[in-house]
């Protein structure tokens, strides 16, 4: 795949064989080697990024209470702190 495809992808990205096929310079043969990998990338980034848009909004998957400014920054940090911990050290 061209940077040129990938720009194009990242701009629009295709939902479908469809979609896929329509972007400029991609045939049967690329879809048949790239196609299925792509597709199934996309849709788990673009699943991802609402995910994340939700937390972000509602804040309801980490039982953030909006209206406590203060709790979520705690919650958040907190959070992270645990997570953090729980990495092995590499260094």
């Amino acid at each position: 795949m061209s940077n040129e495809q990938l720009a194009l992808m990242a701009q629009n990205p295709p939902k479908t064989k469809e979609d896929f096929l329509k972007i400029k310079g991609v045939n049967e043969q690329k879809y048949k080697l790239f196609g299925e990998t792509f597709l199934k990338a996309i849709e788990t980034a673009l699943l991802s990024q609402v995910k994340a848009e939700t937390v972000i909004s509602t804040g309801s998957s980490i039982g953030i209470d909006k209206s406590n400014p203060e709790e979520a920054t705690e919650v958040i940090s907190n959070k992270s702190e645990n997570s953090a911990e729980s990495q092995p050290d590499i260094f």
